[in-house]
């Protein structure tokens, strides 16, 4: 239980949900970019999508994230060093989504 004065532990079911919700967003917001006409900037997914379609690689690339997170979890759990990489995993993949939602803006106000 937390106090209003300290935060959840990284290593805690929290940052786990939260995780998967953003990771969640991070789909939802990459497959309206890219039926809005924006272009995937990461290279390594664009060329999974070349290969697979666009549905495909987002569910094979979440599904490798999810249990990447699961592991790193369980990993947390059992030691209690490195706990802030949880963390950390949760604000990128929030940039991230964040920066789709940015794009996504710019799209909808060139081509209302």
């Amino acid at each position: 239980m937390t106090t209003p004065h300290t935060l959840p532990s990284p290593a805690s079911p929290v940052y786990f949900r939260l995780f998967v919700v953003l990771l969640a967003a991070d789909a939802t917001t990459t497959l309206i970019g890219l039926h809005l006409g924006a272009a995937e900037g990461n290279i390594l997914l664009r060329w999974l999508f070349s290969h697979t379609g666009v549905y495909a690689g987002l569910c094979i690339s979440r599904a490798a994230g999810l249990l990447m997170a699961l592991l790193l979890y369980l990993y947390c759990q059992r030691r209690h060093h490195n706990r802030r990489v949880y963390r950390n995993l949760c604000i990128i993949i929030g940039v991230v989504a964040a920066s789709n939602c940015w794009t996504i803006a710019k799209l909808l106000l060139v081509n209302p």
